[in-house]
């Protein structure tokens, strides 16, 4: 799982005159969640964005004062005519616990249905996954070069050592549709594949002069 590192500044009890101000000052409010006490914060909104606007699913290193905690993000808040982030909440990971996050899938090959004039549909863009952060990847890799028209990829058929995927097994992941034309091509590929490796396997009859 791939790292972003941030730095804070502790900020007083919550005061809401004092966090407008500081959002006009380009710093953003958080509150890290699992200490002893919750901490409260505040980051530079440019490194924010950075955290915030990207595919990315990152264990956030948080520098408050000089003191590191490793944390994933627990929830985000966005004005809802800007989508400026107004507040975001981080979550403690604890050394030997598991931890729930989101992670971006990756599709790799060129499948066999698309190639014959299938549509691509890819319902789920990131799957939710459960493990210990040692173990998480950056990416869930899905190679679809074998997917033809009418197939498609479900949670269940996802593999990944030392972590569980959370979302229903029945969840499609990624299927190639039914296009107009497509499904005839395909058969007709497939029948010529089968004849040609029959042919290979036939025996030439043997000759006696």
């Amino acid at each position: 799982m791939k790292t972003f590192e941030i730095k804070g500044t502790l900020r007083e009890k919550k005061n809401k005159s004092g966090i407008t101000k500081k959002r006009a000052e380009g710093r953003i409010p958080g509150v890290l969640y699992g200490t002893k006490d919750n901490l409260l914060f505040d980051c530079d909104e440019r490194d924010v964005n950075k955290m915030v606007f990207t595919k990315d699913e990152f264990n956030v290193v948080l520098d408050l004062d000089g003191k590191t905690y490793s944390t994933v993000i627990r929830e985000l808040q966005f004005d809802p005519i800007t989508d400026r982030v107004t507040h975001f909440d981080l979550l403690l990971i604890e050394s030997g616990k598991n931890i729930k996050v989101s992670l971006p899938i990756n599709l790799t090959g060129s499948s066999k249905g698309v190639l014959n004039g299938g549509k691509l549909a890819q319902p789920m863009r990131k799957v939710q996954v459960e493990g210990l952060l040692e173990n998480i990847p950056d990416v869930i890799t899905i190679d679809i070069t074998e997917l033809r028209i009418g197939q498609s990829v479900k949670i269940a058929e996802l593999e990944e050592k030392n972590i569980r995927f959370i979302d229903p097994d029945t969840n499609v992941v990624v299927a190639v549709r039914v296009a107009r034309g497509a499904l005839e091509d395909e058969e007709e590929e497939i029948a010529a594949t089968e004849e040609s490796a029959e042919a290979g396997a036939e025996e030439p009859e043997s000759t006696e002069d």
